[in-house]
């Protein structure tokens, strides 16, 4: 199938990669490096090892810093949230399974594995590209050639055949359903009551000095935040690089004449076709397609129903169908005898012969302006990765925002005092239209801690590379005990309140446990007790129904008559079990039970699969250097990282 893609109409040699429509395309190509990824010959220190393979730091951190490109991840924040530790376990996971297959001998033949490339293109085909021209592009983009392709795909293919036949045949026994549905479908009622602030002791105004030493103690509720002033600087594609030229028709002629063989085609066949129903009337229209020569004719002529006339289409010899197949060794105006298929007795006829040759330059122009457009925008995205590579150098050498505004010509954007909200001083929120990804600049701002040392490069979703650094940082404060004593004071009657609540409800419990009717109770606080229905741990919507914290703090009790207390806004409520109905949940359905089932084997073939890798993980002596992960990759200013 590789071979018949390639011949007929070549790919245009396009150097960029439409990488997302492909993953979304297909789960493969994961182990596409699986023959050099653990190659010797690396310098540096070795961060995991694989059966004896060494996989060194430079060469993990290539593999990372382009998956962090590819989906446009923030660099500090990728390490921040231990991205490079899980990308490393990703990658060993691919690596160990790889040798699983190869080990066991699951052979995949050229066959299957084309089969599964002509699924990969499939979306560019279906974007207009021919099967040759979306090839290439996979080619290309993937920096492989056919050879590398076919065996990736082939210890895809076994990766998938060794994970169906680990998980085959694990099922979850189906009494483990009929007690998971009988445990969601158990049924209980609760009884309650809530006592409020107007139940419990009144509560007197505070001194002063109660309320300072109060304020003390919640200051941090009423700080003012910490502001940052700061530069930003937006470098745009057509700053760095200029402005892009259109392409002139010199320009294309000649691109075309450089690269004529792009444009070569196979002979092929327009071939019309009639479709009839019975063989009998086949037989007579073939007769008189003989002597017309004309297929739609002869249709018209044959009345309405018998026949069905298909326009004449063109195809090669590897592409016609096989029904028709032998119609391709008739010359220009012959017609077929009548072949039985799966749709009828079908008619066809070789309207013209279209011979071998290169397609002229008017009948392609805008094709070869598109490619050279491409070529074009590959080689600006690798002009503005050099010059990014050269602005890190510049910061890296201790260069500031302002030597780097002056390399490249651009005024730089002075931001005064704004928090880590986006609000200056007074509360006024900062025009982020003026910088673009803001948002990313302005938390990349509140992460760094050098000055006046731009931090991260960030890109922009419209193409910018935006620069921030940080010129002065105002620390948060506490604000004046007079402008917010107010504040303090409604906050301490709210807090005295609740202690109040808490108190009352203890008195309550204490009454309760020491084994008091719940009704009695009750009524000695003037209150009157509610029962709920009989709920179903899997009624989600009487549970949306009842007080927050009520639903689950109901099935958190175990025993009949256990009691509890639920926090409400501005209430405490004391909360019964009255009772419960395990084994009167009405028996569940046959679709419950399966749906039940399909969940448990899920989760018990993960299970296995996870066992599994566990286990090659120790059949090639896996090693992970987590400590020079943490060096390498933990951000300053951060603590965390690989455990």
């Amino acid at each position: 199938m590789l071979k018949q893609m390639r011949s007929g109409t070549q790919s245009v040699i396009l150097k960029f990669f439409l990488f997302g429509i492909l993953m979304l395309a297909t789960g493969g190509l994961v182990l596409m490096d699986y023959q050099g990824m653990f190659r010797g010959g690396y310098s540096g220190s070795t961060v995991a090892t694989v059966d004896g393979e060494k996989m060194s730091d430079v060469e993990f951190d290539s593999l990372l810093q382009t998956a962090i490109r590819r989906q446009r991840m923030d660099q500090n924040e990728a390490y921040r949230s231990g991205y490079p530790a899980e990308y490393l376990q990703n990658e060993i996971n691919q690596r160990i399974l790889s040798k699983a297959v190869i080990d066991l001998g699951l052979y995949v033949d050229d066959v299957a594995a084309a089969k599964q490339i002509k699924a990969i293109i499939a979306p560019l085909v279906s974007q207009g590209m021919t099967e040759p021209q979306a090839l290439q592009r996979v080619l290309d983009g993937l920096q492989v050639n056919e050879a590398m392709l076919l065996q990736s795909q082939k210890i895809d293919i076994g990766l998938n055949l060794l994970m169906r036949a680990i998980s085959a045949g694990i099922k979850a026994p189906e009494q483990m359903a009929q007690d998971a549905l009988k445990f969601r479908n158990e049924a209980r009622r609760g009884e309650y009551f809530a006592v409020t602030p107007a139940d419990a002791e009144k509560i007197a105004k505070p001194d002063e000095e109660e309320l300072q030493k109060y304020y003390k103690e919640i200051a941090s509720r009423y700080m003012l935040p910490e502001y940052r002033k700061l530069g930003v600087l937006a470098l745009d594609p057509k700053t760095l690089l200029g402005t892009k030229k259109e392409v002139t028709e010199e320009e294309m002629k000649n691109w075309y004449s450089e690269n004529k063989e792009v444009f070569e085609v196979s002979e092929s066949r327009s071939i019309s076709q009639l479709v009839v129903a019975d063989e009998e009337v086949a037989k007579t229209l073939f007769a008189e397609a003989q002597k017309a020569k004309d297929l739609k004719t002869v249709a018209d002529g044959a009345g309405k129903g018998k026949s069905t006339f298909v326009a004449a289409s063109r195809y090669t010899e590897s592409d016609i169908p096989v029904d028709i197949a032998e119609t391709y060794k008739l010359t220009a105006g012959e017609v077929s005898a009548p072949v039985e298929t799966s749709l009828g007795w079908i008619i066809a006829k070789v309207e013209e012969v279209l011979p071998a040759g290169i397609r002229p330059f008017d009948e392609v122009k805008d094709s070869v302006k598109e490619a050279i457009e491409a070529e074009a925008a590959n080689n600006m995205a690798e002009a503005l990765w050099e010059r990014r590579n050269e602005i890190d150098e510049m910061i890296d050498g201790g260069n500031d925002l302002a030597a780097v505004a002056k390399k490249f010509g651009v005024t730089e954007t002075a931001i005064d005092a704004i928090d880590a909200t986006g609000k200056d001083q007074a509360g006024k929120a900062f025009d982020s239209a003026k910088v673009p990804a803001f948002e990313q600049a302005l938390q990349s701002a509140f992460r760094q801690t050098r000055l006046n040392i731009p931090g991260q490069i960030i890109e922009a979703p419209t193409g910018e590379l935006v620069l921030v650094e940080v010129r002065e940082i105002i620390p948060a404060k506490e604000q004046d005990f007079k402008t917010v004593r107010a504040e303090v004071e409604k906050a301490w009657q709210a807090d005295q309140h609740n202690k109040a609540i808490d108190r009352l409800a203890a008195k309550v419990l204490d009454k309760l446990k020491l084994g008091e009717d719940f009704g009695k109770v009750a009524k000695e606080f003037g209150k009157k007790v509610t029962r709920t229905e009989m709920i179903r741990r899997s009624d989600h919507k009487k549970a949306a129904e009842m007080e927050q914290g009520m639903f689950p703090a109901l099935f958190s009790l175990d025993k009949i008559g256990e009691v509890t207390t639920v926090n409400g806004d501005g209430k405490t409520i004391i909360l019964r079990l009255a009772d419960r109905a395990i084994e009167k949940a009405e028996d569940p359905k046959e679709e419950e039970i399966q749906a039940m089932l399909n969940m448990l084997d899920h989760s018990v073939q993960k299970d296995i699969l996870e066992q599994y890798r566990m286990s090659l993980m120790d059949k090639y002596s896996v090693k992970m250097n987590k400590e020079l992960l943490r060096e390498k990759y933990v951000p300053e200013d951060d603590g965390n990282g690989v455990n």
